[in-house]
């Protein structure tokens, strides 16, 4: 895949709609579309998320310009050595530690729903236009995985605003990219769980999801560090062996 022309795609179309969600953007704040972390081209792990933070451009962590080709290179190499990810990973790093892979190693990545940073998530007053944002920039992600032929597991976590579970969201958005969502979370407690599979013709990925998300408070972020644990050994066998784990929730 190229990942140029592909973030050169992206670029162009948020450039070309950005203005219709400008109330939920950071003033002043000079930023690039961002549709993934890391090596995406090499991952079978992919964490999910809802957009990226706007801390992400802060402190001339990104140059004041940058084509695409300069935005696709940091992207992939965003956890190498040297590289400075931002804090929020660091949850996921302890999640995703449990099952034996990581970011630095190339075997997981990081995708986002929308690739543009906005104001934090809970600062969001215009809920409605978050959706509309949300819905208008899902189409690359799951562009990303029609593509991508190494993922087998991915992980979700929170939410797409208050009004969706993020895995809800894109259940109600796949039928529209060529997808399905299979399988059910559970429906009660705190931390809850799912097992699923997002399913495209004969195409079918596994995926776990968490209704806590690292963005939470610490005893959030435990949380989902704490449920990736629980479930270690069966999301293990799943990325090793490919197994399909779709249909309602059940207890390994």
């Amino acid at each position: 895949m190229d990942y140029s022309r592909f973030l050169g795609e992206v670029m162009a179309d948020v450039a070309a709609t950005d203005s219709r969600f400008a109330a939920l953007k950071r003033i002043g704040l000079r930023t690039y579309p961002i549709p993934f972390f890391g090596r995406i081209d090499t991952a079978r792990v992919i964490t999910v998320g809802a957009n990226p933070s706007p801390g992400e451009f802060e402190g001339e962590r990104w140059p004041v310009t940058a084509d695409a080709a300069y935005v696709s290179a940091r992207l992939l190499g965003y956890f190498e050595s040297g590289a400075r990810p931002h804090p929020w990973f660091d949850t996921w790093r302890d999640a995703l530690r449990q099952l034996d892979v990581s970011y630095e190693t190339g075997e997981a990545a990081h995708v986002d729903v929308s690739p543009r940073a906005t104001i934090p998530m809970g600062q969001v007053s215009e809920i409605d236009l978050f959706l509309e944002m949300a819905r208008t920039d899902v189409k690359w992600l799951f562009r990303l995985l029609s593509i991508l032929e190494l993922p087998r597991m991915l992980l979700l976590a929170g939410c797409v605003t208050k009004k969706r579970y993020i895995i809800r969201f894109l259940r109600e958005s796949a039928s529209s990219h060529g997808f399905r969502v299979l399988g059910q979370e559970q429906n009660h407690g705190p931390g809850r769980v799912g097992y699923h599979a997002f399913q495209a013709n004969s195409r079918q990925i596994a995926a776990f999801f968490c209704s806590v998300s690292p963005s939470g408070n610490n005893a959030a972020k435990h949380m989902l560090v704490d449920r990736i644990t629980e479930h270690a050994s069966r999301l293990a066998k799943v990325i090793r062996n490919c197994e399909k784990i779709s249909g309602r929730y059940r207890q390994p």
